[in-house]
């Protein structure tokens, strides 16, 4: 059980790292561009799709991890233990709606609460957290910052004008009780 849980904490944010590579109508709601963003992120990781994943996360992250070819190959052991450890997503859920925020200049930020429940069959574990993303001024597409890598020190360095006494939705990760058989 100690495995499922600390395989949740990683998972879950790293689940929401990926953008949707399907432009988003100009009616659509950034809200919904985000969320839709971010529910494509968690696909991407449990299907096993580093590339897209890499393709739509904020340079500085892949930079920060390797570079594009060991940023894929983190994916890509993350999918293969989920999968040899019979991991599968019960659930996926926003908890609240996402917040966006201004940075210097044009910059912008949305902070998207994330609730995620796996199980391998047995034991349950869920994690709530949240994803960062960050929209450059001109750009077409948010990048996106997983949640983990949100602490004051990698935040100054990846989003130095993300206002710093701006609160951040909480991170926790948990046992959950086993369901019932039907």
């Amino acid at each position: 059980m100690k495995r499922l849980i600390l395989l949740v904490a990683l998972v879950a944010p790293l689940a929401c790292q990926h953008a949707s590579i399907a432009p988003h109508d100009d009616a659509e709601s950034e809200a919904a561009v985000v969320q839709r963003d971010v529910r494509a992120m968690n696909d991407a990781l449990f299907s096993g799709d580093a590339d897209v994943l890499v393709q739509h996360t904020l340079p500085a992250v892949v930079k920060k991890w390797g570079g594009p070819e060991a940023y894929s190959k983190i994916y890509m052991a993350v999918a293969k233990t989920q999968a040899k450890a019979g991991i599968k997503l019960e659930s996926f859920t926003f908890p609240s709606p996402p917040e966006f925020i201004a940075g210097q200049g044009e910059r912008r930020f949305a902070l998207v609460p994330t609730r995620i429940i796996v199980t391998d069959g047995t034991n349950r574990g869920g994690s709530t957290g949240f994803q960062l993303g960050v929209k450059e001024p001109g750009a077409a597409e948010w990048k996106y910052i997983p949640g983990f890598f949100v602490r004051p020190d990698l935040l100054a360095e990846l989003a130095p004008d993300f206002p710093v006494d701006h609160p951040l939705p909480p991170r926790s990760t948990e046992k959950l009780p086993a369901r019932k058989s039907p």
